[in-house]
């Protein structure tokens, strides 16, 4: 969806009003976390500001490379941000330490267009166009493009390393959740109806959580993506794109209509794996 005091938890921990007294949220739109750096990145989609949050409750002005920022994913050491350039839209990619522009591919077809963005393992960057219906694969290394799926106005896009495939999110009301096989680009859905849904996120034993945007709610579904679909957290005002922090085991919540963010203890176990076939290894072999 194109649309501080701070709760760090189910119960509300009040941050000091210096802590955000020098940076404003407004229309908080994503969350991600950076686990190297320990701290969060919000895109704020009425301004061109990317705000960083560290685990004090401080917030900073990182980064004003991109007009109306909406979707973002970390990657190699590289925040991309979904959003606009003048009057072309695409992905931006900024250095998490010189925080400093070091990738761009623009186009005037995806002007105000670029919504949900997310990266696989493989050095691809997939993002949702939502004016187009499409979704968009970015090769990092040759800066091309490529249209992967045609979809009914994409909102959230998500990848499963464990399946090789896309979770998307539509603006459609009533809609079905898609799934997107990366080894062919086929499109499928979950044989269950949801809503209509904006941002999507993983937790380390593959729940899924999905945030109901008009209903105040986020959704958790099993990693089997079958039985009851309970509330996980309710009570938001306007929840987008949502992200697990799997350090903490936090869920992190932009609440887009009260420009602030959530911050939500869950009750996930550490899951590790030494499975070398998990995701996509990016290495070359024979080395």
């Amino acid at each position: 969806m194109r649309r501080t005091w701070m709760i760090v938890s189910l119960m509300v921990l009040i941050l000091p009003a210096t802590a955000r007294a020098q940076v404003q949220l407004n229309g908080p739109e994503t969350i991600v976390y950076d686990s190297i750096g320990d701290r969060y990145f919000v895109s704020n989609m009425n301004t061109n500001h990317v705000i960083q949050i560290d685990r004090s409750g401080n917030y900073s002005l990182f980064s004003t490379a991109v007009t109306h920022p909406y979707g973002m994913t970390i990657w190699d050491g590289v925040l991309y941000v979904g959003g606009d350039q003048g009057p072309r839209g695409g992905i931006t990619g900024i250095d998490l330490v010189s925080g400093e522009v070091v990738f761009q591919l623009l186009s005037y077809t995806w002007y105000y267009c670029v919504n949900g963005v997310t990266a696989d393992t493989s050095g691809h960057i997939y993002f949702a166009c939502t004016g187009r219906s499409t979704l968009e694969r970015v090769d990092l290394e040759s800066t091309t493009s490529q249209t992967i799926a045609v979809i009914p106005i994409p909102n959230a896009v998500l990848f499963d390393p464990r399946h090789n495939r896309l979770f998307v999110t539509t603006n459609e009301f009533g809609s079905l959740l898609y799934t997107v096989d990366l080894s062919d680009h086929s499109v499928s859905t979950i044989p269950f109806r949801y809503g209509q849904f904006s941002g999507l996120a993983l937790d380390p034993l593959h729940n899924l959580y999905v945030a109901y945007f008009a209903n105040r709610l986020i959704y958790r579904v099993d990693s089997t993506l079958t039985g009851p679909i309970p509330i996980a957290s309710s009570g938001h005002n306007g929840p987008e794109g949502i992200c697990f922090d799997r350090v903490h085991s936090l869920l992190c919540v932009p609440n887009l209509l009260a420009n602030s963010v959530s911050f939500l203890p869950q009750q996930v176990d550490v899951w590790m794996t030494c499975d070398s076939t998990y995701g996509r290894v990016p290495f070359a072999t024979g080395l």
